[in-house]
């Protein structure tokens, strides 16, 4: 085991068994539950589920796709893709702007 040596404000000598980003290392991994395959697994389809879910509301108003942007406010049919929330979403001081 390395050792690792420096100097205090005071000019003293100090020496450390190992370095110490070390030792958290090793205070966290006793602290955090260790990854499994199953823990792994479910951020994997919580991470796809909420691509999906931003995906399909990008291509819902490119598109108009009829789920909540009709063809008609599709914005490849000159629609805009903010208008309702800038319309109908906002309120205060800053409304008019």
């Amino acid at each position: 085991m390395a050792t690792m040596t420096g100097l205090r404000p005071t000019g003293e000598t100090i020496e450390r068994a190992e370095p110490l980003n070390h030792r958290l290392k090793q205070e966290l991994e006793e602290i955090v539950a260790p990854r499994t395959p199953a823990h792994m697994y479910v951020w994997a389809v919580l991470r796809l589920g909420m691509g999906w879910t931003f995906s399909w509301a990008f291509i819902d108003k490119v598109f108009g796709l009829g789920f909540a942007t009709k063809a008609a406010g599709a914005w490849l049919n000159g629609g805009s893709p903010t208008f309702g929330f800038l319309k109908f979403g906002t309120k205060g001081p800053f409304a008019d702007l």
